[in-house]
């Protein structure tokens, strides 16, 4: 398996519920992880932020558990694998390193007065180029929020101190002393200003959105960038050997090599992505993005849909509706449901990601007669985490005739047998998970161990051992048929918010 004798790779995973640190050994099992959680803030309806320094702070304070936890020291770390929660922005003064502004969370709606200002042939134009359709969930427009709003306090010579980007942008900032501002391809990909065809930010589009470029990071490879730690910071000089986006981390982490291997990522919203091959993927309502990037070859894409709420829709259950007093008990309460419970749930709480991409509707409830009781509540929502889904596996299939053989998947959900079952059922393919449930924080490791010739692809690939396998239980026209009345449910909410 490994090609050199000894060593770690560290893992930094800073996602959006919490800051992960991970220890990888030469053999590619994860030895130690720690997860220091993160705050959000919400300063008023469709403002979703969070503390910067609180994101380095609570990250460092994972990396030193884990590294004095397996009795190491940094010298002992080979390489580094850096992954983030995407599109999430951050921006910060070059002279003092301190943040400007809050982060803006990529669940964050408050720039949806730009997008309605944009006309259509500016739309076509952006996704033309970036394969990203105009919507505030991606990076571009909240950067123009900060932007103004820096614009409004300083001096307009203050611009040239600006430095913004993505988590990935921030944290290599810190690790480097400031050496460093640089992204990697994936995560330059999801910012509305990023020629995914040429490979650079793109000077139209920058105009389009009012960003100077001077503001922002170099993109640099996704495997093997270049880039070393500042010895100040981690006591020696480490090579990052990995960034990537989280996921396309844990596309990366699922081993999903082959053009038309797909996976989805169950976490706070649920993220489906399937291998497009070295060439640009073209959709029409989902979006194509760069998955990766190695040094020295060309990138390979993917083609990816959205749902914005998976988690956050069983933490509402649990803290708005006060139903679970945990989210793990869902399992269990939706057991106690008959199956034809005529309930049907529109997972809404933020919008409709892919591939309806509309920000305006809200979540709905049809169905409910004097009969429902909680069990039927806590069933249709996790039917409907399933039923979006097959929204963008079918889009996938219809728009780029991509089959998948079966679907790959992570996150904690995915404990949920009841959720898994219903996910084969209603897609009528096998859905496998994995003993490993760190996926993202895996395709971070992998890729900085790869950077080091720590491991080899063909070692890699007996990594992944399939934990369950979820067949289809149902037949197909029963599930056809419990599609068809949540696609009433979906035409309907779009009617009520039109």
């Amino acid at each position: 398996m490994q090609e050199k004798s000894s060593g770690y790779i560290l893992s930094i995973d800073s996602g959006t519920s919490g800051c992960k640190s991970s220890l990888w050994n030469e053999d590619g099992l994860m030895v130690k992880i720690r997860t220091e959680t993160l705050d959000r803030i919400f300063p008023r309806e469709n403002f979703v932020e969070q503390d910067p320094n609180m994101i380095w702070e609570r990250q460092t304070a994972a990396i030193k558990s884990v590294i004095s936890q397996a009795g190491i020291g940094y010298s002992d770390i080979s390489s580094i694998g850096i992954t983030n929660q995407r599109e999430t922005v951050i921006a910060w003064d070059s002279e003092t390193g301190l943040p400007l502004y809050n982060a803006i969370s990529w669940m964050d709606r408050r720039t949806r007065s730009y997008e309605a200002k944009l006309k259509s042939r500016t739309k076509s134009i952006i996704k033309e180029k970036t394969g990203l359709v105009v919507d505030p969930y991606f990076s571009a427009m909240k950067m123009k929020w900060i932007l103004n709003e820096i614009a409004r306090k300083r001096d307009k010579r203050f611009i040239e101190r600006i430095r913004m980007g993505t988590v990935d942008s921030w944290i290599i900032w810190k690790l480097t002393s400031g050496k460093s501002h640089v992204t990697d391809y994936s995560n330059a990909s999801r910012t509305l200003l990023f020629n995914i065809k040429d490979g650079k930010w793109d000077q139209e589009l920058l105009e389009i959105f009012g960003i100077p470029e001077n503001v922002l990071p170099e993109v640099v490879d996704s495997i093997n960038p270049g880039i070393k730690t500042d010895p100040s910071v981690t006591g020696t000089e480490i090579n990052i050997g990995g960034i990537a986006g989280d996921q396309q981390a844990s596309l990366f982490g699922h081993l999903a090599f082959e053009k038309g291997e797909m996976k989805n990522t169950y976490g706070t919203g649920s993220f489906l992505l399937v291998n497009a091959g070295e060439n640009v993927p073209h959709t029409k309502r989902l979006i194509s993005t760069v998955a990766w990037k190695e040094k020295g070859k060309r990138m390979i894409y993917a083609v990816e849909g959205s749902s914005f709420n998976t988690g956050s829709l069983l933490d509402w259950i649990r803290d708005g509706l006060k139903i679970l007093s945990n989210s793990s008990e869902s399992e269990t309460m939706a057991m106690q449901s008959p199956a034809d419970h005529g309930l049907y749930f529109v997972p809404a709480l933020t919008g409709l990601g892919a591939p309806y991409w509309d920000n305006k509707v809200k979540g709905v409830i049809f169905g409910i007669t004097p009969k429902v009781t909680q069990a039927e509540i806590v069933r249709s929502a996790l039917e409907s985490i399933a039923f979006r889904i097959r929204d963008i596996v079918d889009t996938i299939k219809s728009e780029t005739g991509i089959n998948a053989k079966d679907l790959k998947v992570d996150g904690k959900p995915t404990a949920n047998n009841f959720l898994m079952q219903f996910q084969a059922d209603i897609l009528q393919i096998p859905v496998l998970t994995y003993s490993n449930l760190e996926m993202t924080s895996a395709g971070a490791a992998y890729m900085a161990g790869l950077a080091e010739k720590f491991w080899n692809i063909e070692g890699l690939r007996k990594l992944n051992h399939v934990d369950k396998e979820f067949l289809p239980g149902i037949k197909k026209s029963d599930s056809d048929r419990y599609y068809r009345g949540w696609m009433r449910a979906i035409k309907s909410t779009l009617l009520l918010y039109d």
